[in-house]
C-alpha cells in the first residue's frame, strides 16, 4: 500500500533577514531597482509554499524622532515581478520634500483557493540621500552701497540691507565662490573687487570726479557658484551709488520763522504762517546735485512738533493747550543732519509757534454758591454781583449772564444784568420767604457754567418798610 499525504495550506510566509533598510540618492533615475533583498519562506509545499510580493498602501501616519512627517512609499515604489520581489522607483525622489519613505510590502502564498491564502507584511525603510540638485541663492535680489567721488579708496564697502552672502540650497552645503559676472560702466572692474571666499566687496582705487557724475551708479552683477562638479550658480545685483565729495554741511532755511496752529490740533496737522501757507523746511547742500543728495534727518529741540516726510512742520503731540498754566507761544530750534557719510549738520534755525485759541473751556463763576439775606420790602435793590472768568482768550469781554430759574414762583421778582452780572430784586418780597436763584455765565461759543444763590427774606422794622 502506498499512502500519499497531500499538503494543506496551513502555514503563512515569514520574511527573512529583517529589517529591510536602504539608502537611495534623490537623483536616482526613475525605473531603477533600489532594493533586491526581499526574502520570505513558506514551509508548505507546491503552490502553497510559493510566495509573491507586492507594495501596498500604508494608512498609518508615521513620524520620526525629529518630528518630520514621513511619506508612504506606495506612490514612489512598485514591485513589477511579484515572484522576484525587486523594488523599483516609479516617481522622482525629493530630499527637500521627504527624507524617508516607508514602503509596506506584502508577502502572500499562491494557494489554489484564494480564500485560504496566508500573507505577512513588513516595512522597507527607504532613506533619501540629498543630491546636488538645487542652485545656491542670495538672501536678497538687490544690494546697495555708496562711494564718494574723488575720495581715497574706502576699502570694504558697507553693503545694505545686509552683507552679500549666498547659500547652497541643498544640505550638502557646498562651498561658494564669488565673482563679478558683469557690470557697467565698464570701468567698474578698475575700482572694485570681490573676495571669492567671503563675498566682501572693496573699493580698490579712487573714482575720478570726471569719470562718473555724482548721483550715477555702478551696476554690477555678482555671481555665486558652488565649488562642486555641477557648478550650480546664482546671481544678484549690486548698485553702488557715487556721491559728491562732502566738503560743506547742508544748509537749512524755512519759509516762515513764526507759525500758528490751533490748540488741540491732531497729530500731523500742519503749522501755517500769518498768510495761511504751510510752513516748509528746505535743505540745500552745495556738495550735491539734487539727484545725488544724501538722506537727511531733522532734529528739533521740542517734542511738540516734527518735520514730516515732505518737509512740512507738523504737530507731533496730542492735546497741545495754550491755556494757563501752559505756554501759548512755543519757541524751539531745528537743524538737519546727513544720515550717512560724515553726518555733517546745518546751523540751527529758530522757530516760534503760537497756539491759537479754541473755545475749549467753560466760564467759571468765581463766587459760586452764595447765601443772601434780604430785608422784606418792595423796592428795587441789588442783592449780588456775578463775576465769571474764562481761560479762553477769545472769550474775554464776551461773557453773558442770565437768570435760569427761580424757585417759589419768584421768576418775576429777580433779574440779572446780562453784561454786568448784577442781580437785583425788582418786586415785593415778604419776610420768611426763601428763593433759590439758578444763574448762568455763557461764553461766545455757547459753553456755560451755573451757580445758585440762596435768598432768605428777613423781617424788617417799620422804618425799613418801603
Amino acid at each position: 500500500m502506498v499512502l500519499t499525504i497531500s499538503d494543506v495550506n496551513d502555514n503563512g510566509p515569514e520574511f527573512l533577514n529583517l529589517p529591510y533598510v536602504v539608502t537611495v540618492p534623490e537623483s536616482t533615475p526613475v525605473d531603477s531597482t533600489i532594493f533586491a533583498g526581499l526574502k520570505a519562506l513558506d514551509v508548505d509545499s507546491n503552490v502553497n509554499g510559493q510566495v509573491e510580493f507586492r507594495v501596498i498602501e500604508d494608512n498609518e501616519g508615521r513620524n520620526d524622532v525629529d518630528g518630520d512627517v514621513k511619506t508612504s512609499g506606495a506612490g514612489h515604489f512598485a514591485i513589477d515581478l511579484p515572484h522576484q520581489g525587486l523594488v523599483r522607483l516609479v516617481s522622482p525622489l525629493d530630499y527637500e520634500t521627504s527624507r524617508v519613505h516607508y514602503v509596506v510590502v506584502e508577502a502572500r502564498d499562491r494557494a489554489v483557493d484564494p480564500a485560504s491564502r496566508f500573507s505577512a507584511t513588513t516595512t522597507l525603510t527607504v532613506n533619501v540621500l540629498d543630491s546636488d540638485d538645487l542652485d545656491p541663492s542670495f538672501a536678497e535680489s538687490e544690494y546697495t552701497s555708496e562711494v564718494t567721488s574723488g575720495a581715497e579708496a574706502a576699502g570694504a564697502l558697507r553693503v545694505r540691507p545686509e552683507k552679500l552672502r549666498a547659500q547652497d540650497g541643498d544640505t550638502l552645503r557646498a562651498r561658494i565662490r564669488y565673482s563679478f559676472a558683469a557690470g557697467k560702466p565698464a570701468s567698474y572692474a578698475n575700482h572694485f573687487a570681490i573676495d571669492p571666499h567671503t563675498g566682501i566687496v572693496s573699493q580698490t582705487s579712487v573714482i575720478g570726479k570726471n569719470e562718473i557724475a555724482p548721483g550715477e551708479m555702478f551696476d554690477i552683477i555678482v555671481r555665486a557658484e558652488e565649488a562642486s562638479p555641477a557648478r550650480r550658480s546664482a546671481q544678484t545685483r549690486l548698485l553702488i551709488r557715487v556721491l559728491a565729495e562732502d566738503a560743506t554741511p547742508p544748509e537749512l532755511r524755512v519759509t516762515a520763522g513764526r507759525g500758528y496752529v490751533a490748540e488741540n490740533s491732531p497729530i500731523g496737522a500742519r503749522v501755517r504762517d500769518a498768510e495761511g501757507n504751510d510752513i516748509k523746511l528746505i535743505v540745500t547742500d552745495r556738495d550735491f546735485a539734487s539727484a545725488a543728495a544724501p538722506d537727511y534727518e531733522f532734529e528739533l529741540t521740542t517734542t511738540s512738533f516734527r518735520v514730516d516726510g515732505e518737509g512740512y512742520l507738523v504737530v507731533d503731540e496730542a492735546n497741545l493747550d495754550r491755556d494757563a498754566p501752559n505756554e501759548a507761544v512755543l519757541k524751539f530750534q531745528v537743524f538737519v543732519r546727513e544720515v550717512s557719510g560724515s553726518r555733517k549738520s546745518s546751523s540751527p534755525v529758530a522757530l516760534t509757534v503760537e497756539l491759537t485759541d479754541e473755545n475749549d473751556n467753560a466760564p467759571v463763576i468765581e463766587n459760586g454758591v452764595e447765601d443772601v439775606s434780604l430785608p422784606a420790602g418792595s423796592s428795587r435793590r441789588q442783592i449780588s454781583k456775578l463775576e465769571a472768568t474764562d481761560l479762553d482768550a477769545s472769550s474775554a469781554g464776551s461773557l453773558r449772564y442770565s437768570l435760569v430759574h427761580v424757585s417759589n414762583n419768584g421768576q418775576r421778582k429777580f433779574t440779572v444784568n446780562p453784561r454786568t452780572g448784577v442781580v437785583e430784586v425788582v418786586a415785593a418780597v415778604e419776610a420768611g420767604e426763601r428763593y433759590s436763584l439758578t444763574v448762568a455765565a455763557t461764553d461766545a461759543g455757547g459753553k456755560k457754567n451755573r451757580a445758585i444763590l440762596e435768598v432768605n427774606i428777613l423781617k424788617t422794622s417799620r422804618s425799613e418798610v418801603n
